[in-house]
């Protein structure tokens, strides 16, 4: 910090709470224009839509996984779609039995999980 005395200090920290406090106003302030046009897109879209934007937003951040012709996100590359990975997960099998069965590495799975965690936790519900 400045080298600074009793009363300059108190006044350059009360300056400085005061620009937090306004950059802490802009910041709330943007966050409620962002989620009044969420909530504005979402009521224009409906909810299945909103999904489906959800869905397409996570896809770009990930590429091991594209949509297929059906529309289920899938490996790309193959007919394997991240709901079966993720039913196979959930009925025993393990990440290698996925691997040999489907022909694909662990890196393809590892990429399906976490772009369903992602979509996961970003759904509306």
């Amino acid at each position: 910090m400045l080298n600074l005395t009793g009363a300059d200090r108190v006044k350059y920290l009360q300056g400085y709470l005061e620009q937090l406090i306004k950059l802490s106003e802009q910041g709330n302030k943007v966050y409620r224009e962002i989620n009044t046009t969420m909530e504005a897109i979402q009521h224009e879209l409906g909810l299945e839509e909103t999904r489906k934007v959800n869905i397409d937003y996570h896809l770009s951040k990930h590429p091991l996984i594209d949509r297929g012709l059906d529309g289920q996100p899938r490996i790309i590359g193959t007919s394997l779609t991240v709901r079966e990975i993720l039913n196979d997960l959930a009925n025993g099998r393990t990440v290698d039995w996925i691997c040999d069965e489907y022909g694909v590495d662990t890196n393809e799975v590892r990429g399906a999980i976490i772009f369903a965690a992602y979509v996961v936790s970003d759904s509306v519900y």
